[in-house]
């Protein structure tokens, strides 16, 4: 049994949009990082919390978000693994917001791994 596309990644995107906009600013696909091996990394989204979220004790933090639109029903650990490395790696990178290098304080997978590998239905996971 390989990959099953549980939904499209535009309809991800969408989807995620829709959870996060009350809540954070986001830039989507906009800002690359440089990574300590010199290499430029994006992730999917940057998002900062709004004022609002601060206020309730959310760390007024830069975070990111990797979107993944398949789903490992048999079990791909290495694909799984994969994610989880990718999610890593732009953390171990900078980038340059407001004319201010910052480092993400976290990483989430959108779906979270155990969606994509168990095909459940509930969970974000955050690296």
């Amino acid at each position: 049994m390989g990959i099953k596309i549980a939904k499209a990644e535009s309809e991800l995107h969408k989807e995620l949009e829709a959870l996060i906009e009350p809540y954070f600013y986001y830039k989507h696909d906009e800002i690359y990082g440089k990574h300590w091996t010199e290499s430029w990394i994006r992730p999917d989204y940057i998002i900062y919390p709004k004022e609002s979220l601060i206020e309730l004790g959310f760390p007024a933090k830069y975070f990111g978000i990797e979107v993944k639109s398949d789903t490992l029903h048999d079990g791909h650990k290495k694909q799984a693994i994969e994610i989880v490395a990718q999610a890593a790696s732009y953390m171990q990178a900078s980038y340059e917001i407001k004319k201010k290098k910052i480092y993400l304080e976290g990483v989430f997978i959108y779906p979270s791994i155990e969606v994509l590998v168990r095909g459940t239905t509930d969970g974000y996971g955050m690296f």
